[in-house]
């Protein structure tokens, strides 16, 4: 395999994976994944997993304000994580190894700041819960060993 198509398959993986990030787990590592990359190529995938994630955080009336917050931060950072990864494969054609990697860096550097801005925006909607609905939340984060903020370490 030539290095131009690894790095091409590691872009692939990347835009994937930052997408998958940007999301709270809702399964296996390997549903997971999969669901990201079906999500990735059908925006239904993103809204199924965000009316999953509604029923199973149970948002109220009240809480809506801090959940459209939530669900549109999740929304741009998919929409960011593709077109960066999307750059950043075209790209592969003309860089050099050095550029190569610097938008590995940077590609790394907007996960980081997406996650970021998906943690806050979900620590303000989580301050909406009354402590029933905050320790139902963690607990069922906590089984599913992905933190919600993505990583799927676990079950869902």
């Amino acid at each position: 395999m030539t290095l131009r198509k690894i790095v091409s398959a590691g872009f692939s993986t990347l835009a994937v994976s930052a997408w998958m990030f940007t999301l709270p787990a809702t399964g296996h590592a390997a549903d997971t994944t999969k669901a990201a990359a079906q999500s990735a190529a059908e925006p239904k995938g993103l809204e199924d997993h965000i009316k999953n994630l509604h029923t199973q955080l149970a948002i109220t009336p009240d809480e809506e304000p801090a959940w459209a917050t939530f669900v549109q931060t999740m929304r741009t950072n998919a929409t960011s994580a593709e077109a960066a990864a999307k750059t950043a494969h075209e790209a592969i054609g003309t860089a050099s190894a050095p550029e190569i990697m610097k938008s590995y860096a940077d590609l790394a550097h907007q996960r980081g700041q997406d996650l970021e801005s998906l943690a806050s925006a979900f620590a303000t909607l989580y301050n909406t819960f009354p402590a029933a609905q905050k320790q139902a939340a963690d607990q069922s984060f906590r089984e599913n060993g992905h933190g919600g903020m993505g990583g799927g370490h676990g079950h869902h």
